[in-house]
This record gives structure tokens, sequence and C-alpha cells, in this order.
């Protein structure tokens, strides 16, 4: 292979490292700048049932001195609107060159391991080689929740008004005990390599789409399925989260190619993937208060479905978290537990 061509490949992988530097750093801003705005909005609307009467009684007792105007937010709105649309607009730039390396590994894997070699990662992040030479999950991990009944994702079969009405809501929720390792080595292929049959519950799934109605949005809780489900767990299969998340990614997206629908992985942070997938998958995350914690991404999943509720979306959760489950039972959403959408 040409040394220009290596040379190339490596400023790709180099680029995409610097947007998510950059994206980190833009997060970090954001998440300063949306604390601050909760502290001083909290602060404000605590303070206008009685500013009033406080004013009043500073001109009562002669002690203008003590009168405080609350915070004024407009300025800190503006500063986190224009933060959401830098972040925004860092990720759909390297949507560009993720696009340009995931054709590049198609093509030329060769070129794009050499100059991932070359080419100088970003601290604690999965680079594309990496990301495409994992370990095939162990092959007799438990199901995750053995006692719970498969469910289903989408047909054409329903009308368009059958599709706008509540789906029916699962009964079975998934349990709070992670799966348990055991002490089999894993399989030697990739979960590129695995069919897609042995990475998800597909028989069951397709079996069962009639039920459900076409095009429903599946709104996947990454951070139960990297916790719990062990093809993605980093302590069993020796990964970084990053990479973890950059599987399950690509995984979903092969999925998508199965099943009518779309699906929304919702994730604890904000994430650049190093993958490709298609426009029927979407990568979203926790910002401001909360980011990086399970109660963070739940916030953030449950506005995804508020959202997907309001344009008359049939909305399916896979999630291993009862709480989370039995919280948006109630609003007609079906939930699907990780043992009946993964095969664990």
């Amino acid at each position: 292979m040409y040394e220009q061509d290596i040379e190339l490949a490596k400023l790709l992988l180099e680029k995409l490292t610097n947007l998510a530097q950059r994206g980190d750093k833009v997060r970090a801003e954001l998440l300063a700048a949306q604390q601050e705005l909760d502290q001083s909005s909290e602060i404000r609307d605590q303070r206008s049932s009685y500013t009033d009467i406080l004013s009043r009684a500073a001109a009562l007792l002669d002690r203008p001195d003590l009168q405080v105007e609350s915070p004024e937010t407009s300025e800190l709105e503006q500063r986190v609107q224009a933060l959401n649309e830098q972040l925004q607009e860092v990720d759909r730039e390297a949507q560009q060159y993720r696009g340009l390396i995931g054709e590049l590994e198609q093509r030329a894997p060769d070129l794009v391991s050499v100059a991932s070699e070359r080419a100088e990662p970003a601290p604690g992040s999965a680079t594309t080689e990496t990301a495409a030479m994992e370990p095939e999950p162990l092959a007799d991990a438990p199901e995750s929740f053995p006692d719970e009944p498969p469910h289903d994702m989408g047909t054409p079969e329903h009308s368009a008004e059958e599709q706008a009405e509540n789906p029916p809501v699962a009964t079975a929720v998934a349990t709070e005990e992670p799966p348990a390792a055991t002490d089999e080595e894993p399989a030697t292929a990739t979960d590129a390599d695995s069919s897609i049959e042995a990475l998800f519950s597909l028989e069951s799934l397709k079996a069962e789409q009639a039920e459900f109605g076409r095009n429903a949005a599946i709104v996947i809780d990454a951070t139960s399925v990297i916790e719990r489900v062990p093809l993605y767990d980093r302590n069993l299969q020796g990964m970084d989260e990053l990479t973890a998340r950059d599987r399950l990614i690509r995984n979903v997206d092969r999925l998508s190619q199965e099943l009518s629908g779309s699906f929304y992985l919702v994730f604890s942070s904000w994430h650049q993937p190093l993958v490709t997938y298609g426009n029927n998958v979407s990568n979203t995350f926790a910002t401001g208060t909360g980011e990086g914690t399970k109660d963070g991404a739940n916030r953030r999943l449950r506005q995804v479905v508020s959202d997907l509720r309001e344009q008359q979306r049939r909305v399916c959760v896979v999630t291993g978290d009862r709480d989370l489950a039995e919280s948006l039972s109630p609003d007609g959403v079906r939930i699907v537990g990780l043992g009946s959408f993964f095969n664990v």
C-alpha cells in the first residue's frame, strides 16, 4: 500500500479523535452551564412566591440594602443553547469522518489497521481497529431473565389508526439480578462474525411482530445492557466502555436490517461512536444534571419515550431496570426484558 494512503487514513482517524476531544470539552462546558442555570432557576422559582413581601418589608424597615434581585437566567439560557448547538455541530462533522472510516474499513481493513497503529487515539477511547477485533461472549453465560416470555417488535399488518393506539403493556419485567459469569473461555470469533440469530432472539421477535405493529420505536436502555448482558460486559470481555458501546451500536444496526421500526440507544453520557450505522438507528445520551449516572440515563430515556409518544408512535423499551420498566408501563409503553431481546 502507498505511504500517502496510510497518511490520509491516519489523518482521518486523528481528525475523528480531535473531534471527540473537542466534543468532550464542549460537553464539560455545557454541563457546568446547565448546572449553573438549574441552580439559578431554582433560586428564582423559590423566591418568586415571597419576593414582593420582602420588598415591602425592606421599605417599611428602611433597609433597602437588604433587597436582593433574583438571578437573571436569560444569558445562561442562551449560553446553554449555544453550547448545545456546538455539540450538535461537532457530531455532524464527526459523522462525515466516521462514514469515510467505515467505508475504508469495509474495502481496505489492512490500511485502516496500519493507520490506526500510527495514529494517536484519544485517552481512554477505542480505536477503529480494536472495535473491529472483539471477543465472542461466553458460551454458557445464563440468560439474564429466564422467567421472562418473549415480546414483539412490529409488522406491516396494522392500519395507521391501529398504530396510533396505545400498545398492550407487557406484564413481565426484567429482574435486577445481573447474569453470573462462567469459567469458560470466550470463543475466538468476534461478534461481527456471529450470526444475527446468535446475538438476538430474532425468530421470537419476528414471530410476534404482527401483534405490536409496523414501524415501532424501540428504545434501548444501553446502560442496562452494558451492565447485564455478557457480550457487552467490560470486565467479562476485557474492554473499555467506549468499545462496549460501539459494539452494541454496531449489533443493533445489524438487527435494524432484520426488523421494521427505528432504534434509539440511550447512554448515560456523551458518546462519539467509531462505527458507522444506518439512519434508523439513533445514538442519544444524557446531558446536564445527572450526566454519567443511571438516573441521568433514565431521565433522558423517559424524555425520548415522551417525545415519541407525542408523535403517536408505538414504543417499546428494552431494559433490565425493574423500576424504570414499572414507571413506563402505565404510559402504554411495552416493556421487553433483556433476556427476551438478546441471546445471552
